[in-house]
């Protein structure tokens, strides 16, 4: 079967295209992470996960050394409560969102931010949300599958 997603500006008016293009039959739509735009990634898909119902939906890249794995998985797990299974990630090295904000490839990432161990890290820590959320009685959900 032949599916269709769509790339959606971050904006005001972003979540009125997630609920259009959801009406039309896309699978997903993604929207990129450019904090230079001044609409953070996260609270553009929580307000998509909140009004759609089936279309899938994610970040068209994310980037390692934007923020901290912790902070990326703690976005990630609250996601998933909100709109289960529907959520699609990915990671990139950010080389030209960084030149677009005037700053340099990183060459010196620490471990904790670099591309090849970011995703891992960003599973781990989003695992042991998970844990801890269902220590404190919370609904946490299923572990991503490596």
């Amino acid at each position: 079967m032949l599916t269709y997603d769509f790339r959606l500006p971050p904006g005001p008016r972003t979540v009125e295209y997630a609920l259009l293009a959801e009406e039309l039959g896309f699978r997903a739509v993604w929207c990129p992470e450019i904090p230079a735009f001044g609409h953070d990634i996260w609270v553009t898909l929580a307000r998509i996960a909140e009004k759609t119902k089936r279309i899938k939906f994610g970040p068209s890249v994310l980037i390692p050394s934007y923020r901290h794995p912790m902070a990326q998985a703690s976005a990630i797990a609250t996601l998933e409560q909100i709109a289960p299974g529907r959520l699609m990630v990915g990671f990139g090295t950010g080389f030209t969102g960084r030149a677009g904000m005037g700053a340099y490839p990183r060459r010196d990432m620490p471990e904790a931010v670099s591309l090849t161990a970011g995703p891992p890290r960003v599973r781990q820590r989003q695992r042991g949300l998970e844990n801890d959320q269902q220590r404190d009685g919370l609904i946490a959900p299923a572990p991503a599958s490596a």
